[in-house]
């Protein structure tokens, strides 16, 4: 099976499996991310015939684009999207001017073009499966969840930070990391505490943080993958305050993977993004919203040395095993032959009722 990849940064290059059934568009095109929209789109369709299995990525107007076009103009051609982040919560006319409402609708239709006309979309959650079919109106079976994957390369900040060493049981530092959480509910559980809290958030969260945080927890903006991992590593307890009903969509899993190989104790809010991922043998939930619920979960951790053990013990052991980036790789090559398989099959069935 031959797969034509549009993902060009997959860092799956290392795998031999996916060296010998993929390949890159920019090694076809090395001018690939000079082109425009529709040169990309132009490009995509005429190698396309070479290939059993298009594998499209996030970029969400070539994937629109590309989908429409191959389908039309190479219907053999099995189509797979390998990303797809569609915030549930966010309505499509959710703008409050003309431009905006316009914007957000050809967004939105761009989704719909996708979910109608790409053979097969990667989501990393099951719940996406239902929800995505359900808001888009296209069958359960057009999605396939696929688990994400840690990244091999944050185990090695354990030989930099031992994560027995820096902890103080009086005053324990937490961090809460990553876009589009609910740092509200977890500055209200540090408010009042001895707790050294620290945020380290994205731009689009410094409405809801700045001056609104007490004196014991920091606040970090879009630092640094190394500085990222580096809070990671110093901290004692890491959180992820996820909304309840905000920001429906995959969210979460790298920053868990990161801080499980990096043997700390994780505490989160007990929604739908982590439940393929981790139970409560692997870390602790709290109720969304609830900061007095994270608060109690802070306490139980700082104060139960054998439960932080056994957590970080089977946390680790987990992801080992069922989220390392060969099973990835395996599951995706999968999901791209099952495809394959299903267009040939429909091919020659067309081919035979037409003869």
């Amino acid at each position: 099976m031959r797969i034509l990849s549009l993902n060009t940064n997959s860092g799956f290059e290392d795998s031999k499996l996916w060296c010998e059934h993929t390949t890159t568009i920019t090694k076809i095109d090395p001018n690939w991310h000079g082109r425009s929209l529709v040169a990309k789109t132009m490009m995509v369709t005429r190698i396309a015939r070479h290939f059993d299995v298009i594998l499209l990525y996030s970029d969400l107007r070539l994937a629109s684009l590309a989908g429409v076009v191959l389908s039309i103009t190479a219907p053999s051609r099995g189509l797979v999207l390998q990303e797809f982040m569609r915030d549930l919560s966010d309505s499509p006319c959710s703008s409050r001017n003309v431009l905006g409402i316009v914007r957000d609708w050809l967004k939105e239709w761009s989704y719909r073009v996708l979910a109608h006309t790409i053979d097969a979309i990667v989501v990393h959650t099951s719940a996406e499966v239902d929800l995505y079919a359900k808001v888009l109106k296209v069958a359960q079976s057009r999605f396939i969840f696929i688990p994400y994957f840690y990244y091999d390369d944050a185990y090695d900040w354990v030989t930099k930070y031992d994560p027995r060493s820096n902890w103080n049981l009086a005053r324990p530092k937490i961090l809460a990391i990553g876009r589009h959480r609910d740092y509200q509910c977890f500055v209200n559980a540090l408010a009042g505490t001895s707790w050294r809290g620290s945020i380290v958030a994205g731009s689009s969260d410094r409405e809801q943080i700045d001056g609104k945080v007490p004196a014991n927890v920091a606040v970090h903006y879009e630092v640094s993958r190394a500085e990222y991992r580096r809070h990671i590593a110093e901290s004692n307890i890491v959180v992820l305050p996820f909304y309840a009903d905000s920001w429906q969509r995959s969210l979460g899993q790298i920053a868990m993977f990161e801080a499980m190989l990096m043997h700390k104790p994780v505490i989160a809010a007990d929604t739908f993004q982590l439940a393929d991922y981790a139970s409560e043998r692997e870390i602790l939930y709290y109720r969304p919203g609830d900061a007095e619920h994270l608060r109690q979960q802070v306490r139980r951790l700082t104060g139960d040395q054998a439960l932080r053990r056994r957590l970080i013990e089977n946390a680790f052991s987990r992801i080992k095993e069922e989220f390392a980036k060969d099973k990835y790789i395996e599951r995706l090559i999968s999901a791209c032959e099952a495809v394959a398989r299903a267009k040939a099959t429909r091919t020659l069935r067309r081919v035979n009722a037409a003869s």
